[in-house]
């Protein structure tokens, strides 16, 4: 700051993005400017320009010269009209200056240098009332009126603040009509009409280095996409602003040619007062930002479905399945980093039930770090918009149930398998008392969704769900671009804050940008890429200087106003993340598969099985006059696969203890068999491009454990119909049917198979 011109601010420098925001500008006079005002000197005439005439050197009177001496005498310009800009400033431009103009000042006048100014407070000295503690008070009294203004520093290396206070005192004895003035100018590399750098004023987005003005605002902003900052201004009381480039003519080999400086704003208000009267204002200016990381933490049910027990996969060498592999080079890496804290996740049942048993510690890093960033997951990741309503509303309770037993307390938000979704699918989320979900920005049905702020999509009979919809260009280049994640420091700079860099919301919403990936890419699919995302978290101080930007928890982003609703957006129904042909890579052909004529076959398979096994289980029920709701029963199950409850006691508690043993027994298996009927549906049967995969290998054991658990029960012969539907498709890279990769997958785990 310049205490004796004015006390304006010289620098407010953003060492996060590297960027100063404001600086010091004038508008002078050069010896060469005469030239161009003799080239563009009017006809006869003509009308007279106002502008200041720039003397003319003496050199040139002296000696007569007809060529150039220099690069100051060319006369060519690469435009015309240059003579327009030739306006030259009494006084530095600086920002937080206080101006009073005479009452008739205008826009235009100002923005040209030919607004008389009715005081002396933008160059004269200012007297120092207070220092301390990222505050300066200084005042000036000078012609009966008295200036004081006060500077504030705030706010942190994400949302640094700088606000200003002006007091303007009339302490004479006669009525003060003037524009009270703050000039402001935040540097944001605007010229040549750079369509990175913008106003926002009046909900308009404009060029940076445009001209105009606006009444009455409270609030505006201006920003580069470019450099990765956005500045949110609010004033109080509401000022007429008045916006202009600050440009002046240069002289270079080529010609004159236009330089842009930088861009004034200038707040203004037309005062009347009386003797002894007084008004104030305020500007505050807010670099603010948000970015949330989510991580879907998953591993398919690979344990043997009769035993228990996973079998060795020599793929996963040197470990002894592939769970164990990514746990060590995935969860327990980030585990140990501290980066579950600092992230939301949700993490699969399948996958936190063998990390509980085979590595507990890494399972207590999860449970200790789940209270606010712990979303559930349907419970064996099933594609839910291809299942009837009562297996969603199953794989969603045990989800949530999962989730409570585990962390100690009831999810706010689910994750879905491979974010499919539909209506019917988040009205079932709603029902069970969930918050939000994720999806991927296409799933929204506006295409060009601001992915920055969170919505509400309405599910019918007045109820609404919150979704964040992810952003698609920093996930992916998380998840695809092992480049792009080699320096977090570089991401923060090139990746993130340019996507935060856009024009704010109107309602005052953060900008948050959410990075949503699969877990394990942090170190299985992207090796050492759990300390990337540790340092993209908790940066070294001295590369928190370059961050524009905080983390926060989703869980934060998504609590909603109890007086700002979230804005509200609709779903494509049937879409996914991982697939742009809605959900065809479950269950039909689409391009995401070479050759994927068997998923739909396989699909029909499984359902025909699933309505064999629930008719036979409710005609065994209805044979032996048990009175139950059998689908109650199976959604209640969940705390006999978590292991909370023994089957005898939930049995008893299900049937009433009276009931006959056997009954009892039956109602066990009956459920055994919906809990592996369930388990056939996992969404990796159908990922990938082929059927003879262990994936798919893994739901077929798991239709032979429910079919053989409901034939014996029953004496019927569903699996004889399951083999012939299975053998309906085929292996693309082996030619070999479906049943016969149904007898393969059985004797891999030493079962017999159909006969």
């Amino acid at each position: 700051m310049k205490l004796d011109e004015g006390a304006g601010i010289g620098r407010w420098d953003i060492p996060a993005v590297r960027h100063a925001l404001t600086a010091v500008m004038r508008r002078r006079p050069e010896s060469y400017h005469w030239k161009l005002l003799e080239r563009e000197r009017p006809e006869p005439g003509a009308a007279k320009t106002k502008t200041r005439r720039a003397e003319e050197p003496r050199s040139h009177k002296a000696t007569g010269a007809m060529t150039p001496a220099s690069i100051h005498e060319i006369e060519a310009s690469k435009e015309s009209g240059l003579a327009g800009y030739l306006h030259y400033d009494a006084y530095e431009r600086r920002s937080g200056l206080v101006h009073l103009l005479e009452p008739d000042a205008d826009p235009r006048a100002f923005a040209e240098a030919r607004a008389n100014e009715a005081g002396d407070f933008v160059d004269q000295p200012f007297e120092i009332l207070w220092l301390g503690n990222g505050r300066l008070e200084v005042a000036r009294e000078s012609g009966g009126v008295r200036v004081e203004s006060a500077l504030v520093l705030g706010g942190d290396r994400r949302s640094p603040t700088l606000s200003q206070a002006v007091t303007l005192q009339n302490r004479s004895a006669a009525t003060l009509r003037v524009r009270l003035g703050i000039e402001w100018a935040l540097m944001m590399l605007g010229g040549g009409g750079n369509p990175a750098a913008f106003h926002d004023i009046a909900g308009s987005r404009l060029p940076h280095d445009s001209s105009g003005s606006a009444p009455s605002i409270e609030e505006l902003s201006a920003g580069n996409s470019d450099v990765g900052i956005i500045v949110e201004t609010a004033v109080s009381p509401a000022a007429d602003v008045w916006w202009s480039p600050i440009e002046t003519v240069s002289n270079s080999e080529s010609g004159f040619e236009r330089i842009y400086q930088g861009s004034c704003v200038l707040f203004s208000w037309p005062l009347v007062l009386a003797p002894k009267a007084s008004f104030s204002t305020s500007i505050r200016h807010e670099v603010r930002a948000d970015v949330a990381v989510h991580a879907h933490f998953y591993q398919p049910l690979r344990a043997d479905p009769f035993s228990g027990v996973i079998p060795a996969d020599p793929t996963a060498t040197p470990y002894h399945d592939w769970n164990a592999r990514i746990d060590a080079e995935s969860y327990k890496p980030n585990a140990a980093r501290g980066n579950l804290e600092r992230i939301s996740w949700d993490l699969g049942p399948t996958l936190a039930g063998w990390l509980a048993a085979e590595d507990p510690s890494t399972h207590l890093r999860f449970v200790e770090a789940a209270p606010g960033r712990a979303m559930a997951q349907p419970y064996h990741h099933s594609i839910l918009p291809l299942a009837s309503a009562a297996d969603r509303r199953t794989e969603i309770r045990w989800g949530i149930r999962d989730s409570e037993l585990r962390f100690g307390f009831r999810p706010n938000g689910v994750w879905l398998p491979e974010t499919a979704v539909d209506l019917p699918t988040l009205a079932l989320l709603a029902e069970e008392g969930i918050a939000y979900t994720i999806l991927a920005p296409w799933q929204a049905a506006d295409a060009q969704i601001d992915t920055r702020r969170p919505y509400r999509v309405s599910i019918g009979s007045g109820q609404a769900i919150s979704v964040a919809f992810y952003d698609a260009a920093l996930s992916s280049a998380v998840s695809f671009e092992p480049t792009a994640t080699d320096d977090a420091d570089r991401f923060a700079l090139e990746r993130i804050a340019p996507r935060l860099a856009r024009p704010p919301f109107p309602d005052g919403t953060t900008p948050t940008a959410l990075i949503a990936t699969d877990g394990e890419l942090y170190g299985h699919h992207h090796v050492f890429r759990e300390l990337f995302l540790e340092h993209l978290l908790v940066p070294t101080p001295a590369d928190a200087q370059a961050r524009t930007y905080d983390t926060v928890l989703l869980s934060e982003v998504m609590v909603e106003p109890a007086d700002q609703p979230f804005a509200v957006a609709r779903i494509l129904e049937r879409t996914s993340w991982s697939c742009h042909h809605g959900v065809a890579r479950w269950s039909a052909e689409c391009p995401d598969a070479t050759d994927g004529r068997w998923k739909g076959p396989l699909r029909a398979a499984l359902d025909r099985l699933a309505a064999g096994i629930d008719a036979v289980s409710l005609g065994l029920l209805k044979a032996s006059g048990v009175g139950l709701d059998f689908w109650a029963a199976r959604d209640a199950y969940i705390e006999v696969v978590s292991g909370a409850e023994d089957r005898n006691s939930f049995a008893r508690r299900q049937l009433g203890a009276r009931v006959a043993k056997n009954d009892e027994r039956q109602l066990i298996e009956l459920l055994e068999a919906q809990r592996w009927r369930l388990a056939m549906f996992a969404s990796d049967g159908w990922y990938w491009e082929d059927p003879a995969r262990q994936e798919t290998a893994q739901n077929l054991l798991a239709a032979a454990r429910a079919v053989r658990i409901v034939d014996s029960l029953a004496g019927t012969r569903l699996e004889e119909s399951l083999a012939a539907d299975l053998a309906l498709f085929s292996s693309p890279s082996r030619g070999l049917d479906g049943a016969v990769l149904y007898r393969m997958a059985l004797e891999s785990i030493g079962q017999p198979g159909p006969e």
